[in-house]
C-alpha cells in the first residue's frame, strides 16, 4: 500500500577516537516522498538505546523531528558487531527497506533470511535480526532479509552500502 511516505531508513554510526564519542545519525520517522532532504530536518542523533525499556535516547531538530521506529534495529545492527559478535571488521553504515522481504525470494537470490516474521520495530525483530547477523556475519554477508520486514544492508561507508544497495537489492525491487 503507497502511504506517500519513504518505505525505509538508513543510519551510521559515528566513532570517535580520544573523546570516546560512540552515536548514530539516522533517518527521521515519517519522511515524506519528493521532499528535499536536510540534515537538521530528516535525521536525529541517537545518543543510546535501552531494549529493556525500548527506548531510545536521541536529539533532533525539535519535538517533531523522531527517529525512525527502526531505530533499534539499525542500533543492534551497528553495535553488535563490535560489543557481542566481536567480528574483527565492523560495519558503520546500516540500510533498511520495507521490500525484498520473503524467504523464497531471499532463497532465490542467496541473500540469507530470517526464520521468523515477528511484528517489526519489536523485540522480537530487533533478536531475529541479531540470530541472522550472528549466523550470517559481515562482512562475508552483507545483504540481510528480515522475513515479513525488509532487507538490511550493511557496510563500512555510505559509498559501499549504498553500492551493494544498487548492486544487490534495487535490481529486484518492484
Amino acid at each position: 500500500m503507497q502511504d506517500g511516505k519513504v518505505g525505509g531508513n538508513v543510519a551510521a554510526r559515528i566513532v570517535t577516537g580520544g573523546d570516546g564519542l560512540d552515536f548514530l545519525v539516522v533517518s527521521r520517522s515519517a519522511r515524506r516522498a519528493g521532499q528535499s532532504y536536510t540534515a537538521d530536518d530528516d535525521f536525529c542523533v541517537v545518543a543510546g538505546f535501552d531494549a529493556a525499556n525500548w527506548r531510545v535516547d536521541f536529539y533532533g531538530k525539535d519535538a517533531s523531528t523522531l527517529p525512525t521506529s527502526d531505530a533499534p534495529l539499525h542500533h543492534a545492527a551497528l553495535r553488535a558487531a563490535a560489543d557481542e559478535f566481536h567480528w574483527t571488521e565492523t560495519p558503520l553504515v546500516s540500510l533498511h527497506g520495507h521490500a525484498l522481504q520473503t524467504a523464497d525470494l531471499a532463497q532465490r537470490l542467496g541473500i540469507p533470511c530470517s526464520v521468523r516474521e515477528t511484528l517489526f520495530s519489536t523485540p522480537d525483530d530487533m533478536h531475529e535480526l541479531l540470530s541472522l547477523l550472528k549466523l550470517h556475519p559481515w562482512p562475508l554477508h552483507r545483504v540481510f532479509v528480515r522475513k515479513g520486514h525488509g532487507f538490511v544492508v550493511l557496510g563500512k561507508t555510505t559509498a559501499e552500502t549504498v553500492d551493494e544497495f544498487r548492486t544487490n537489492v534495487a535490481p529486484f525491487v518492484a
